[in-house]
């Protein structure tokens, strides 16, 4: 539904400040990958167990301060991923991303970053690494 709401495919009128959930529980991976929209979107302190993919995708801005992210059992992608990921701005303030990957736990690969990520107090770690 996340994904369908960020791309403009239910019958609802986007608001102009985008996508805002806060202290939400959300189930499954949020699938944002290959999406273009012109809708900002914002997890604030939301709880993602399964994570967050925003791959090659092109938005606004996004938000993730104070959530806390997973990934599935036996997955091998990292609980934020954003390589190729393109946006103005992106915060990760009091963030935790948590993962036994060989990725890591967070991803900016080819991610054409103008500034580092915004991210005060984020926690981010893999199993035996930093």
């Amino acid at each position: 539904m996340i994904r369908d709401l960020v791309r403009g495919r239910r019958d609802i009128e986007a608001d102009p400040h985008g996508l805002r959930l806060r202290g939400a529980r959300i189930a499954g991976r949020v699938d944002l990958a290959n999406i273009a929209s012109d809708l900002r979107v914002e997890l604030v302190e939301c709880f993602v167990p399964d994570g967050l993919s925003v791959c090659g995708s092109q938005l606004p801005g996004l938000v993730l301060d104070g959530s806390c992210f997973g990934h599935p059992a036996g997955s091998h992608d990292p609980p934020v991923d954003a390589a190729r990921f393109t946006a103005p701005a992106i915060t990760m303030r009091g963030a935790v991303a948590n993962a036994d990957t060989p990725s890591g736990a967070v991803r900016f690969l080819g991610a054409p970053l103008a500034r580092r990520p915004q991210g005060g107090g984020t926690e981010a770690g893999a199993a035996g690494r930093p």
